[in-house]
């Protein structure tokens, strides 16, 4: 039996628990006249997670990707964690985390394309900046859909973080990355 459940679903994004290791977000945009570059393009290009951050800087402190061969990325994604939210306590001292992705990008066509998780790379990264305040984890699936329908955007992704991971933990890296992408959604709007 599924434990799909919704856990929240407000301004147009739809977070839910699939099962006990993954999470789905569905966000749903129509886009302005106004943008000369459609989300597609900024896949093509290779910015889709530059744009990420760009929009993020609040929320996210830095963001490293590089290119291993066609259309394959290492991304690092180092989330910033503010010491004075009221939720940041539930971290324990927990001042970094960072998020560990392999990508392949694939166009399927002028009007889809999907940013497809490779491997589970955490231990193919070494990082300067571990300590104890610090948390590494891996990205084992972060699977990206985007499609056009109607001039409207459809994104999902479903993402799911190493098993050893607390489920707590994994519902607030959720609506971590629930808040980044409402910014990729105001910014297309």
């Amino acid at each position: 039996m599924s434990e799909y459940c919704k856990i929240s679903d407000d301004k147009n994004i739809i977070f839910e628990k699939v099962n006990n290791d993954e999470y789905k977000l569905t966000i749903n945009i129509v886009p302005s006249p106004d943008n000369e570059h459609t989300i597609i393009d900024i896949v093509k290009n290779k910015e889709f997670f530059n744009l990420l951050y760009e929009l993020n800087n609040e929320l996210i402190h830095k963001i490293c990707t590089t290119e291993k061969e066609d259309n394959i990325q290492n991304t690092i994604i180092h989330l910033l964690i503010n010491d004075s939210d009221d939720d940041s306590s539930i971290l324990d001292n927990i001042t970094d985390i960072y998020l560990y992705l392999e990508s392949n990008i694939n166009i399927i066509s002028v009007n889809k394309c999907e940013i497809i998780s490779l491997t589970d790379n955490i231990n193919n990264i070494n990082n300067d900046e571990q300590n104890d305040n610090t948390l590494h984890i891996s990205l084992t699936k972060f699977n990206t859909l985007i499609e056009i329908i109607d001039d409207k955007y459809e994104i999902i992704v479903c993402f799911s973080l190493e098993k050893n991971i607390p489920a707590f933990l994994k519902t607030y890296i959720g609506f971590y990355l629930k808040k980044i992408f409402y910014k990729l959604k105001l910014y297309f709007e």
